[in-house]
């Protein structure tokens, strides 16, 4: 029962992680033309299609693999090719999942750089890290930064997949359980500033993001209590951190939530 509860959560975080576009794609936001209508149609459009195929897929997956076979499985797509259409087919969609996982490393390299260079260039990261080519205009030395962090995880001991999901996955959905509060503490704080992004049957939207994050870190925690807590302590502190350094800091009390708000829609309307 353990070994299946763990199994289970495992493949339960993989396919949370399977797309990870709705999320990504907001780092690229000040980068977009008319980012206030771009943003909702390609967030939405792009998650109802990759639903649909994850859905179709696991559809197949349950019409040809029997339940044991799925249940033992750590490959389904590679054993679900291999039963249909042999070794050779089997070494085809190998290579296509190769491809899929370079495209989806190199979206996320692409946008989360962006998150280290935003930071930096708010004064909440080391100042070199804001640092753009001369040519492309991309944040070089805050990718430069993601890889590192990246390579050093990479290189604790016993780290592998699995490892690395386990401690990743509790801290992720943490903070997206805080972006949907979040809607809900600015809307009710600052009720009067301009909104290019508007939250359709709010506050519901917000709620189930909160909702559902605490429950995916709770189960983080259930099933693998030393990564989630590794990651969840990683997290708290840097919380204290982050008060004594910026709380009473004027420059930051002068960007305060209203202020991005208000940025963000005059950033919006000058494209």
């Amino acid at each position: 029962h353990t070994h299946t509860h763990t199994h289970t959560h495992t493949r339960t975080h993989t396919h949370d992680r399977a797309f990870d576009g709705w999320a990504d794609v907001a780092f690229l936001g000040e980068e977009l033309m008319a980012p206030e209508r771009a943003l909702p149609i390609v967030v939405v459009t792009s998650i109802v299609v990759v639903a649909g195929l994850f859905i179709l897929v696991n559809i197949s997956y349950m019409l040809v693999l029997t339940r044991g076979e799925i249940e033992d499985s750590d490959e389904l797509a590679l054993d679900f090719a291999k039963k249909i259409g042999g070794t050779s087919l089997g070494s085809i969609v190998a290579f296509g999942i190769g491809i899929s996982a370079l495209g989806s490393a190199n979206g996320s390299i692409l946008t989360g750089g962006r998150m280290f260079f935003a930071a930096a260039r708010d004064g909440r990261f080391p100042k070199i890290l804001n640092k753009l080519s001369r040519v492309q205009r991309a944040p070089y030395a805050a990718l430069i930064a993601q890889g590192v962090v990246s390579t050093i995880l990479l290189c604790l001991p016993n780290a592998n997949f699995k490892t690395l999901l386990h401690y990743f996955a509790p801290a992720s959905w943490l903070f997206y359980a805080a972006t949907g509060s979040s809607v809900i503490a600015l809307r009710y704080r600052y009720p009067e500033v301009p909104r290019p992004f508007l939250c359709p049957l709010y506050p519901l939207p917000p709620f189930l993001v909160l909702a559902i994050g605490l429950c995916l870190v709770v189960s983080c925690i259930a099933s693998s209590p030393l990564y989630s807590s590794a990651a969840l302590a990683f997290v708290a502190v840097s919380y204290p951190v982050y008060w004594f350094k910026f709380r009473n800091n004027n420059e930051h009390d002068s960007r305060g939530a209203a202020h991005v708000v208000v940025n963000a829609s005059e950033s919006s309307s000058e494209y």
